[in-house]
């Protein structure tokens, strides 16, 4: 930037989590809100992310574990190490290995129409340096993908949710042979084909890192993100696809490095219909509100020594950012989450300055109500959104005639973390914030 780069820590408020540093690797929660980390120190668990005096337990010390995958509430739990998939079924207590092309993506698949023959809710998918591989029974076992060529290294990973318009395709990205997309292989079984010529991805010497889906119910209609960049050049660049990762189109934007900085991944983090976070290796910290249009730098992470970098990007269940830091040799660096929520720019009704809306209680456990005035009779509807922009439950939703109106809901299946209530109506729109605690 014209400017200068943001100094380490610039534009967020940032804390430690965790009661030491793990230099975590990757980093995902499970269903209780437990964090879990792929770091340094092996497989690591925080039980209470928010408490003051969380400790990081350690699961598989002896092992540096590059990514962790807990499924559900964390019974069983993927970890790759080095070239190899490890496995747990006891919540990290015991560990096998179980898969020798190693994993550095992982997903489970949900309820998806449009999915392939031999691809089905609870089955797994994990993509490394050899490929991309299914497991049909929980982690046990695994089969890898046709169609991928050799060395392609499956760097990316994604299968589009059910409501997008191509549900239950996947796609990978990889560093040396572009995007490839699954479609029907010998007999029917899943396959991975490239896709067309024309896609920037496949020539000139371009290479992909993370892929993203916007919501689907959002402005941009499920629009895939990608990031990755062109060889012999240290930029990062960001992608965008309308039409289910066949074609791309480059941002406006580039997302590159500081002088001093180290190569690295442009990790994303989704959190609403049009907005994304990416982060860059140094800790520049960018934010696109259109859709993967255009970028912008908004903020560092806090990456204070020399050979520190950033590992992983993901938004917690509360909505705030969280951030893997490394350090290479024997130091480790800490998880750090920003202070704050991250607020995501969405399409939404005017305000309406003699509208107001009252969420209670706050926090909640289980029942919530929200209480409103409206000027006018006629249709309105409270409903409640996820850190991501994602609308996660209706309240209620009819007509309703002018004055003061109270419904209750149940949060009870909501996991624990920061919400938005809104209610809109013929005169517009109010929000207020909700709190799941459990």
């Amino acid at each position: 930037p014209a400017g200068g780069w943001p100094a380490p820590g610039d534009g967020f408020n940032w804390e430690t989590v965790g009661d030491r540093p793990v230099n975590a690797l990757g980093l995902a929660f499970d269903a209780d809100g437990r964090l879990w980390a792929g770091a340094k120190v092996g497989v690591t668990r925080l039980d209470a992310p928010d408490a003051p005096s969380a400790e990081w337990v350690e699961l598989d010390p002896s092992r540096i574990a590059n990514q962790v995958l807990p499924l559900g509430r964390g019974d069983t739990v993927l970890s790759a190490v080095s070239t190899r998939l490890r496995w747990s079924t006891d919540g990290g207590a015991t560990w096998s290995e179980v898969h020798d092309d190693g994993g550095y993506i992982f997903e489970e698949v949900p309820p998806t129409s449009g999915l392939p023959a031999d691809l089905r809710p609870g089955h797994l998918l994990a993509a490394g340096l050899e490929g991309v591989a299914r497991s049909a029974d929980r982690g046990a076992t695994w089969a890898r993908l046709p169609g991928l060529p050799g060395g392609a290294w499956a760097h990316a990973m994604l299968l589009l949710p059910e409501g997008h318009p191509h549900a239950g395709r996947l796609l990978a990205g990889t560093l040396r042979f572009g995007v490839f997309v699954g479609a029907p292989g010998e007999g029917g079984a899943l396959a991975l084909e490239r896709t067309a010529e024309s896609d920037p991805w496949t020539t000139g010497g371009r290479a992909i890192e993370h892929i993203a889906v916007l919501p689907t119910d959002g402005p941009y209609g499920g629009r895939i993100l990608a990031t990755g960049f062109y060889n012999q050049q240290a930029d990062n660049r960001a992608f965008y696809s309308d039409d289910g990762g066949e074609t791309w189109a480059e941002s406006a934007s580039r997302l590159p490095e500081p002088a001093d900085g180290i190569p690295g991944d442009a990790f994303l983090a989704v959190v609403g219909p049009g907005s994304a976070f990416a982060v860059g290796g140094r800790g520049i910290i960018y934010r696109t509100d259109d859709g993967g249009g255009s970028w912008r730098v908004v903020g560092r992470a806090p990456v204070t020594e020399d050979g520190m970098t950033v590992k992983e990007l993901v938004v917690g269940p509360e909505g705030r950012l969280y951030a893997g830091l490394s350090l290479a040799g024997t130091a480790l660096a800490w998880v750090v989450r920003t202070a704050e929520t991250v607020v995501a720019s969405a399409a939404t009704p005017p305000a309406a300055p003699d509208l107001s809306l009252a969420v209670e209680p706050n926090p909640s456990t289980r029942q919530t109500a929200a209480r409103w005035r409206q000027a006018s009779a006629g249709a309105a509807r409270v409903s409640v959104f996820d850190a991501r922009g994602r609308e996660v439950l209706v309240v209620s939703e009819g007509h309703c005639p002018s004055g003061e109106h109270r419904v209750e809901g149940d949060a009870s299946g909501l996991a624990p973390g920061a919400y938005l209530v809104r209610v809109v109506t013929p005169g517009g729109t109010a929000s207020g914030r909700l709190s799941v605690v459990r």
